[in-house]
């Protein structure tokens, strides 16, 4: 029946069957013909036609890419109110494809398709009002935005609409309704909300704790390259967290990531060598050369585990002094293993002159946080005191 009307010259016809040949909906996947089809739609102005043979040139899709035939395409279905084709011709200035970055007629195009209801052009619209591009920063805009793209089902702005709830973003903070609308898009197979959503489960954050449906998330957004649920994966794995802990496994994909210059999974290879496997498999040089690496590339736990080996002599000399710097520096970005171990360096002279005060004031420091270590040390402190 399409292929009998497309024959005829109906121009929305033509444009079904190249969907139908780009998807294949009925018919196998084939792109020439899909091409072809969008092109005779194209040809005969209609606005669907014109608008997917526009995104086939913006992304190469069986043609070359060809980001000044894309707008060309997008303006003649965005003149005739066309919503997809107004969003995407947004998102070419938005990005400066084909054309020079412009915010300002990005938002003039996604304001076209948003007042259609179009969700991609809402959430977009939301994303230049959150982050101030071509307007004014404006966190309850975006906010209103993202809603009505999020209950229209667009996964991405449902993840946001998570993201704000999660963060007390223009709303008061809701853990709760936050895990709602990860969920919503996590079953869309959106990536990051897949990850926020395991992170808050792992953690008990608005749920109960559940570590073998964190688990599964990671899985699923890190099997989308999602590089920090790959790190969960194997920290997962690193401690038994919703599945067997395996050292072995934990230390493939620690490596995988800290051939990417991954700092933490570097910073945490170097733990289970100096400390995790079974004693005669413990290499101290290993893990402080991981320690290293992870500090140069700014990890601030891997400055507190260097000043661990430089108190006790593992993998380098033994140096209190040198323990008490890298200690400091550790302790200044606010890691709390590193502020007991600077107090207890203080409290017992190791490296530096004694003193009981800083020694307190660096286990305070460590008790905020609620490091144990730290909360004892006061409470013996406090019964020398009396």
């Amino acid at each position: 029946m399409f292929q009998l009307a497309s024959d005829q010259g109906h121009p929305v016809a033509a444009c079904s069957l190249g969907y139908f040949y780009e998807k294949g909906l009925g018919v196998p996947i084939n792109l020439p013909k899909a091409v072809e089809y969008y092109q005779l739609a194209s040809d005969r102005n209609d606005p669907g036609g014109l608008c997917n043979l526009g995104y086939f040139y913006e992304y190469g899709i069986h043609v070359e890419i060809d980001f000044d035939k894309a707008r060309k395409l997008y303006q003649r279905a965005a003149k005739q109110g066309y919503a997809r084709a107004q969003c995407n011709l947004a998102h070419l200035y938005e990005n400066g494809k084909g054309v020079p970055q412009n915010y300002s007629l990005a938002m003039f195009y996604y304001k076209k398709a948003a007042k259609q209801n179009y969700p991609r052009a809402q959430r977009c619209l939301g994303i230049l009002y959150a982050n101030g591009h071509g307007v004014e920063k404006n966190v309850d805009k975006a906010f209103a935005l993202y809603i009505k793209a999020a209950e229209q089902g667009d996964e991405v702005a449902q993840c946001n609409v998570g993201y704000y709830y999660d963060n007390g973003i223009s709303v008061d903070l809701d853990p709760v309704k936050a895990n709602e609308w990860y969920e919503k898009s996590a079953n869309q197979g959106f990536a990051i909300s897949q990850y926020n959503l395991a992170w808050n489960l792992e953690r008990g954050i608005g749920a109960k704790q559940d570590y073998k449906k964190a688990f599964a998330l990671y899985e699923k957004a890190a099997k989308q390259g999602h590089a920090s649920a790959k790190f969960c994966i194997a920290y997962a794995y690193h401690y038994g967290h919703g599945v067997e802990k395996d050292l072995q496994k934990a230390i493939v994909l620690y490596k995988e990531l800290a051939d990417q210059d991954d700092a933490e999974a570097l910073c945490n290879l170097g733990y289970i060598y100096g400390n995790d496997l079974e004693a005669d498999a413990i290499d101290h040089d290993l893990a402080f050369t991981y320690y290293e690496k992870a500090a140069k590339l700014g990890d601030a736990v891997a400055l507190c585990n260097i000043g661990d080996c430089y108190e006790k002599g593992n993998g380098v000399t033994q140096n209190y002094e040198k323990a008490v710097e890298y200690y400091k520096m550790s302790a200044d970005q606010d890691v709390d293993s590193a502020q007991y171990s600077l107090g207890y360096c203080y409290e017992n002279g190791w490296g530096v002159a004694q003193d009981i005060n800083k020694a307190i004031a660096y286990y305070r420091k460590a008790a905020d946080h609620g490091y144990e270590d730290a909360i004892d040390a006061l409470k013996r402190l406090d019964k020398k005191d009396k």
